[in-house]
């Protein structure tokens, strides 16, 4: 019995391990697909201000079709037939959000990417002049709540 308790207490030790790798390997790749949503934002962006003189927000550079290389997934039954034979580091799922914002003069954006991956959420921001990474080891709403309750 002592041979099958330390051998199950091994057993866990390295699966705990496996996992935890896993899910790290998990939010790596998310990182890199977010970098490649961001160079392609970059473009985007520049091309509209040498066109508009100011950045666009998403709904300006996708009317533009300059987002054409991304697909944002919705319950749209014209978007779901691209969705299917989108490549997935082109395809944005519904679960995800992804927002270009632009400053009131236009001379600036940010675009924010988060997703939650394998119970954690994984936040990237750019702008015109850099980029960072973010991962959060709870929830937002959890997160809030702590915020909500920490508050007189």
């Amino acid at each position: 019995m002592k041979r099958l308790t330390v051998a199950f207490l091994i057993v866990a030790a390295c699966a705990s391990t496996v996992f935890a790798q896993s899910v790290e390997q998990q939010i790596t790749d998310r990182h890199k697909v977010f970098l490649g949503w961001v160079g392609i934002v970059r473009t985007a962006e520049y091309k509209y201000k040498r066109q508009h003189d100011v950045f666009g927000t998403l709904a300006a550079l996708r009317q533009a079709r300059l987002l054409d290389t991304l697909v944002i997934e919705s319950d749209d039954p014209y978007t779901h037939a691209f969705t299917e034979t989108t490549p997935d580091s082109c395809l944005i799922p519904k679960n995800t959000s992804f927002q270009v914002t632009v400053s009131k003069d236009g001379q600036h954006y940010r675009v924010t990417i988060q997703e939650d991956v394998a119970h954690q959420t994984v936040t990237m921001f750019a702008d015109e002049t850099s980029t960072g990474l973010g991962d959060c080891r709870t929830r937002p709403q959890t997160y809030l709540r702590k915020i909500a309750q920490k508050d007189p």
